[in-house]
């Protein structure tokens, strides 16, 4: 196997694997590492391929791959079946895990965990000690930060931010500009898209729709097929059902 690094005599044990400390055999500028540079740790060669390159003392084992020009520093972790393409980086204590990809420029930092299915692509941003599972997809300029869980078939793109301990499950598809934050819920097959805000300890679910300009937060709730647009806000404990709208500058409470 013709490879840009040798495994060193440097060893550590981590879960029953043995890992090796890399040497680079050769110049590796995209990455501003030398011949003769030491990085982090890897089980076997298979673990890198093309220019990939672990630093510090981030390790790869198991059946993971580092391809393309992509790269892991500091702590972070990838191993299981994970791959890491194209750009992609994971810094700090990330994990990558499972069946999990990380491609494109995306970035997974702090403590942020990317398992099962997920996929995190294009220059989607997932840090603190965000979770990232099952067949979550993130892509475009999404940012998801400090704990917050994306599960199911989620699909969040554009240039969403997701913060606090927001959670976003099911079907759910977010779009635009929004920002779903605090301890708000959206799952099941809604959608929000545009620059709508769901904070609070509100919820959006069934097949809902929320768009334009909308403000949802509190307890409020919206569901069934019921719609928000405009630059409406729903707050408190306002219950929207069923096949309601609300629109333009309405408040419900």
């Amino acid at each position: 196997m013709n490879s840009h690094f040798k495994l060193t005599h440097e060893t550590i044990t981590i879960n029953g694997h043995i890992l090796h400390r890399i040497q680079a055999l050769k110049d590796i500028p995209c990455h501003n590492v030398f011949k003769g540079d030491k990085g982090g740790f890897v089980e076997s060669l298979h673990n890198l391929v093309d220019n990939a390159w672990v630093f510090d003392n981030a390790k790869v084992y198991d059946y993971a791959v580092l391809s393309g020009d992509s790269c892991i520093r500091d702590t972070a972790q990838a191993y299981g079946k994970a791959t890491v393409k194209d750009y992609a980086q994971l810094r700090n204590n990330a994990h990558i895990f499972d069946s999990a990809c990380i491609s494109g420029r995306a970035v997974a930092k702090d403590n942020a965990q990317l398992y099962g299915h997920s996929h995190v692509y294009s220059n989607a941003i997932v840090n603190g000690k965000s979770e990232i599972l099952d067949n979550a997809q993130l892509h475009g300029k999404v940012i998801a930060y400090d704990a917050v869980k994306i599960s199911g078939n989620a699909d969040i793109s554009g240039a969403s931010h997701i913060y606090d301990q927001a959670h976003i499950y099911g079907n759910a598809h977010i779009d635009g500009n929004v920002k779903v934050g605090e301890n708000a819920h959206i799952y099941e097959d809604a959608t929000a898209c545009d620059n709508a805000l769901i904070d609070g300890s509100s919820r959006v679910l069934g097949q809902s729709q929320l768009r334009g300009n909308c403000h949802i937060t509190g307890n409020a709730i919206l569901s069934g097929q019921s719609k928000a647009y405009g630059h409406c806000t729903i707050k408190d404990y306002a219950r929207i059902y069923q096949q309601s709208v609300v629109y333009g500058h309405a408040c419900v409470q």
